[in-house]
This record gives C-alpha cells, structure tokens and sequence, in this order.
C-alpha cells in the first residue's frame, strides 16, 4: 500500500483535505443557507480534483507494486507522474483566483452606496456641513450617527462620512471602522439575506480552493527534485591582518656607532 512506501505519501493527506472540504461545503449550504450555485460550482472542482488524485494514487500503486523496478526506479518514475498530474490540477488555482476575484467584486457591489439625491452642486455642500458636524462629534456620536443613517438610508449622510477622499479623516480609528464595517454586515444580512448568503459564500468558496491550490502546490511542484542553493560569490578580501609569522623590522638604530667608547679596565 502507499502508505507503506516514501513515495507518493502525499496523496492520501491531499484526498483527505478534499473529503474535508466537501463536508464544509454541505454544512454551510444546509444549515448556513450557502448559494447552492457557489456551493455546486466548489463541489465541481472537487469532484475533478478527487479523480486526478485517484488516478495518481493508482498508478503509484501500480509503480510500487513493480518488483523489476530498483528504488531509484521507482522514484523517477513517480516522479513523472506526478509532474503530469501537477499540470492537470492547475486549474485548482485558477478556480481560486476567480472565486476570490468574484468575492471582492461582490463585496464592493453589495456596500456600494448610492449617489446623494437631488442636484449634485447642492449634495456636496450639504455632505461638506454634514463632515464639519461629525468632525466635532466624540466617537459614540459618531456611531450612534451612523449606525441611524444606516437603518434610515439616510444616503447623503452616509457619503459625507464614508466619501473616499475624505474617508481616512473618519474611518482611521480603528473603533469607528471596525464599528461601521459590522454595522453595514448586520444591515444587509438583516434586510438582503439572499445577497448576504451569496457573499460570504463567495468568500468562503475563493478561501476553500486557495487552501487546496496551495496544498497541491507545495505537495506537488518539486517532488522529486533535489533543492538548490544559491552558490556564494568568490571574491577576495583585506582583512587588514600583520602576517605573524615574519621578523619584526630591523631597528636602524643597531647601525649607528656609539659617539662615546667605554674605557678598558
């Protein structure tokens, strides 16, 4: 069995995530109302995947299993195999990066707000007394304020405050985004819960197949292949040392005669 050998271990973890990932997509479409659309869509890929993973699992049976095949043998072979069946399961990857780019499309479209009604000219100005108000507003103010104009719709207040170019001035303290963020996600999964149900399963869908894109990925790209490290430059250099093994300097002044000569007794 697989399990028994060094090679090919990787299969049975990467079926198992698989299994995990199909369970986590049942439960959120029954008892968390998931999109069945998204939900279908992620159990497609799955379905795929768990084929080609199968595949390979039988075929490295088959590989282990050749008694006329040295270690080494076996190995290369597998090693094959599983660089095939890598380049099949990219589209794992590129599911994930759809999901994902789906999710934040969703996302901006979903809390996207609406231009102030009425003349534009007019709006602004109202939108600008409305900032010079919240400026002077204590935070809880400014929560109490918005979280109104969020059950009202009150549109233009809503812009004043969440306007791009002025948005750092009011959503850079982390409490009062953090505020507004669960605000307006408490406001649509309250009164659009089909749109809500849609987006967090969107977001969940990207976050499954990145999990498993990134497990094949680093189970698969460079089995078999012995790793590389870059090599060091050759270079020379001065360290500046006195070589220790040489004769201190002559001192000249062994060569100078003496200008007095002592007396012989």
């Amino acid at each position: 069995m697989i399990s028994d050998n060094a090679i090919g271990s990787f299969v049975p973890s990467l079926q198992a995530l698989v299994q995990r990932i199909r369970q986590e997509c049942l439960a959120m479409q029954e008892f968390q109302s998931g999109d069945e659309d998204v939900i279908g869509g992620v159990t497609t890929v799955l379905d795929e995947t768990e084929g080609i993973l199968d595949e390979l699992k039988g075929l490295i049976d088959k590989i282990a299993a050749d008694d006329t095949l040295s270690a080494v043998g076996k190995h290369q072979k597998v090693t094959v195999a599983v660089e095939s069946v890598y380049s099949r399961l990219r589209f794992v990857q590129k599911a994930a990066t759809t999901r994902r780019d789906a999710s934040e499309s969703a996302h901006r479209e979903a809390y996207a707000i609406p231009k102030s009604p009425g003349d534009p000219t007019v709006s602004a100005v109202y939108e600008m007394e409305i900032r010079q108000r919240v400026r002077g507003l204590p935070v809880q103010d400014r929560m109490r304020l918005y979280q109104h104009a969020v059950e009202t719709r009150n549109i233009t207040v809503l812009n004043a405050i969440t306007n791009p170019v002025f948005a750092d001035e009011f959503l850079s303290d982390p409490t009062f985004k953090n505020f507004v963020d669960r605000v307006d996600r408490d406001h649509l999964e309250a009164k659009e819960p089909t749109k809500w149900a849609r987006l967090e399963t969107l977001k969940r869908a990207a976050e499954w197949l990145m999990l498993l894109g990134s497990a094949i990925s680093l189970a698969m790209e460079n089995y078999g292949k012995l790793p590389t490290f870059p090599t060091p430059p050759v270079g020379k250099a001065d360290l500046k040392m006195k070589d220790q093994t040489a004769p201190p300097a002559k001192s000249k002044s062994v060569d100078v005669p003496p200008k007095e000569q002592a007396a012989f007794v």
